[in-house]
């Protein structure tokens, strides 16, 4: 599964930069569930293919990718169990067990989940 974007546009000036491609490399199996929009949720649903947002773990917030390809697009109110993948996992999985929860957040809270796996080749 493709992470990156091909290219860049530097906003300071004209010039486009490439960026290599990142494929998917799981650190966490979780069940999350997004908040119906009523309950303060999304509006519509997410990506089919993947879909990022900070996840709120302690009080802290980390960039993470969640891989939709096996399950599609989640819409508002619904539960999956998804592989997803942290921009540092050295920062995040320390923080995390088996059961650990966390918020799902695009300026508010959209949803919340629980760690079901930490995939031993990545754990710290």
């Amino acid at each position: 599964m493709f992470l990156g974007r091909p290219a860049l546009r530097d906003p300071n000036s004209d010039t486009v930069v490439r960026v290599r491609a990142v494929s998917f490399k799981a650190d966490i199996l979780a069940e999350v569930q997004l908040l119906p929009t009523e309950k303060g949720g999304r509006r519509v649903p997410t990506p089919a293919d993947k879909f990022g947002c900070p996840v709120g773990i302690g009080g802290e917030f980390f960039d993470m990718r969640i891989d939709l390809s096996s399950v599609g697009s989640l819409s508002p109110g619904q539960t999956a169990r998804v592989p997803m993948a942290f921009l540092r996992p050295d920062f995040v999985l320390p923080l995390l067990h088996v059961g650990s929860e966390f918020s799902l957040w695009e300026m508010r809270t959209i949803g919340h989940g629980r760690v079901i796996e930490i995939y031993a080749n990545n754990a710290a």
